[in-house]
């Protein structure tokens, strides 16, 4: 696996850094998150990683949202043999980071020390066809889709008050870039929010009939699993592994993407 972010000359300057970027509430709360991040990476060089884990996960918990964040929480899971919760945060931090090579590179990884194979996977066709949804970052494909839009409607009214005819090829130059980045963040949104995706988090986790200890045993996925969540009923989800596989596991088990 690769610390690309851990070793960089910057974290000398990771105080001020994270100062002037960590969206505080308070702040009189900087100079500790500040510490907290130093700790963190202090604690992961010299090879403790439950310590590293602790402070990296308490500035998660305080809602600083950051793609190399993630990767180090991933990083730090990973080295402490806790292979769900490192899936868990790569798969996070790779929504955030989609090409940063050194994520992609660990996230490969971790996920080829998986027990379960995935029976349902994107089409390498589709990867390629629509290579920017897995490129970029959702935000940077609604910007994309708002400037490409944005270009078209001045670039028309331009040409409607004008009158030339020259504007037309840039007219449908910016038409089509427009149309598939708007298409591809409405795609995203409902994807997010009616194909939720969630990780397996513990070493080995039943997936039962019912949501009472006594239900009936399906079947068991191992720590890394990707799965769908189809329902939430109190403290448990309905998930389903491949097109046929369903059944109920506690919320707690399982952390969502």
């Amino acid at each position: 696996m690769r610390n690309r972010f851990l070793a960089h000359p910057l974290l000398l300057l990771a105080p001020m850094l994270l100062l002037a970027v960590m969206p505080l509430r308070i702040s009189a709360e900087a100079p500790q998150a500040a510490q907290l991040f130093v700790e963190g990476l202090t604690a992961y060089k010299k090879g403790d990683y439950d310590t590293a884990i602790q402070r990296f996960q308490r500035l998660a918990e305080s809602g600083l949202s950051s793609g190399d964040l993630y990767y180090n929480l991933g990083n730090a899971y990973l080295k402490a043999d806790r292979l769900g919760h490192a899936v868990w945060w790569y798969e996070k931090a790779q929504r955030l980071i989609p090409g940063d090579p050194d994520l992609n590179f660990n996230r490969q990884y971790a996920r080829s020390l998986m027990k379960d194979q995935p029976e349902t996977a994107t089409q390498p066709l589709a990867k390629v066809l629509f290579f920017w949804r897995y490129q970029l970052h959702t935000t940077q494909i609604e910007w994309l889709a708002v400037g490409f839009n944005l270009a078209f409607w001045c670039t028309l009214m331009v040409r409607r008050l004008l009158g030339r005819r020259p504007y037309r090829p840039w007219l449908l130059t910016l038409a089509l870039p427009a149309l598939l980045f708007t298409a591809t963040a409405a795609y995203s949104h409902y994807a997010d929010r009616y194909h939720q995706q969630a990780i397996v988090l513990p070493e080995q986790l039943s997936v039962r009939a019912g949501r009472t200890p006594g239900a009936t045993e399906l079947f068991v996925l191992h720590a890394g699993t990707r799965v769908a969540v189809q329902a939430r009923q109190g403290d448990h989800l309905r998930i389903a592994f491949g097109r046929d596989k369903i059944g109920w596991v506690p919320a707690s088990e399982v952390g969502p993407i």
